[in-house]
């Protein structure tokens, strides 16, 4: 028996469709669903006063440092700072509580341009917190939105409800096939990958996961995500 789609999940099939559609030989990478959750009040606290004292201890050692000793060159930060600059996954950036299982890491300090043109570091007003994104796999990367790397989880700090939330990002994919001229048949492995679509569909529906509408994002910050993901919704977390 056929399911009954709401306008919203046959917009989410048309953009995965599409997606796959720009792929090759099969291979294909679903836009990703994400799922948002919230962390308790209690946790989001524990996390955030980790975070201010990381952010309060590279503020301290900024300031222990003159203005004209934070570069070893033009661009390149001092010896000290480094690790600020480009190599986030460092001890010396984490916090010691793990969120689901992941480190995470703070970025506090930035480089900007003074009026004379030369450059400086300064903290930012607003840290970003960092988690290590996943290799995408090789079998997909005909797939023309693949960029190497693509954003597996995140946390977010919510003003307005003064909690963390994170987010998941889950996809399907189908991997390449060997050409020949008899078991091509490009309708056939678009159903496939349709198939691991709704699969994935089913199984974030029976985790008690809310499928909305296919969404652009607008964030900055992108670490290799596509322009487009699935936004869901699940109850609240604690860890």
């Amino acid at each position: 028996m056929r399911t009954n789609l709401t306008p919203e999940r046959k917009e989410i099939h048309r953009a995965q469709e599409e997606k796959w559609s720009c792929g090759f030989s099969g291979a294909g990478t679903s836009f990703p669903y994400r799922v948002k959750r919230y962390l308790s009040k209690e946790f989001s606290d524990k996390i955030r006063t980790e975070v201010q004292a990381k952010c309060a201890e590279w503020i301290e050692k900024l300031d222990s440092i003159k203005p004209t000793k934070r570069f070893n060159s033009y661009h390149s930060w001092c010896d000290e700072l480094e690790h600020q600059y480009c190599c986030f996954e460092r001890d010396d950036n984490a916090i010691l509580t793990k969120v689901c299982g992941h480190t995470i890491y703070v970025k506090i300090l930035d480089s900007y341009r003074k009026g004379n043109g030369q450059m400086g570091i300064k903290a930012m007003e607003r840290p970003i917190l960092f988690i290590s994104p996943y290799y995408n796999s090789p079998a997909n990367r005909h797939d023309w939105h693949e960029v190497g790397e693509q954003l597996n989880f995140e946390i977010c700090w919510d003003a307005e409800n003064e909690r963390y939330y994170v987010c998941n990002y889950y996809r399907a994919s189908t991997p390449e096939i060997k050409i020949t001229r008899k078991n091509w048949a490009r309708g056939r492995y678009k159903a496939k990958f349709m198939s691991e679509v709704k699969k994935l569909e089913d199984w974030l529906e029976s985790e008690g996961v809310t499928i909305g509408k296919i969404t652009k994002y607008t964030g900055w910050y992108k670490r290799g995500l596509e322009s487009y993901y699935v936004d869901c919704a699940n109850s609240e977390i604690t860890a």
